[in-house]
């Protein structure tokens, strides 16, 4: 796997832990529910101040974004 599919994945996991629709979370960061998951799908890769803008729509600190999924995802 490579970095742009673990953080695409990393983002997939934050997003269902935050218990937010992709339509949800476009809509804190002024994008469209197609971007959102061009992002989560590992196409789109984002600016440094996206990814300040998806870490604060995520509610979590830029650095959270690429650390590994240790965590177990919400049911």
């Amino acid at each position: 796997m490579n970095l742009q599919q673990a953080f695409a994945n990393r983002v997939v996991f934050l997003r269902d832990k935050a218990g937010l629709t992709q339509v949800e979370l476009a809509e804190r960061m002024g994008l469209t529910q197609s971007a959102i998951s061009k992002i989560e799908s590992g196409q789109n890769w984002l600016r440094p101040e996206m990814l300040a803008k998806l870490a604060d729509a995520l509610g979590v600190t830029p650095a959270k974004l690429f650390q590994n999924n240790s965590e177990k995802p919400p049911k």
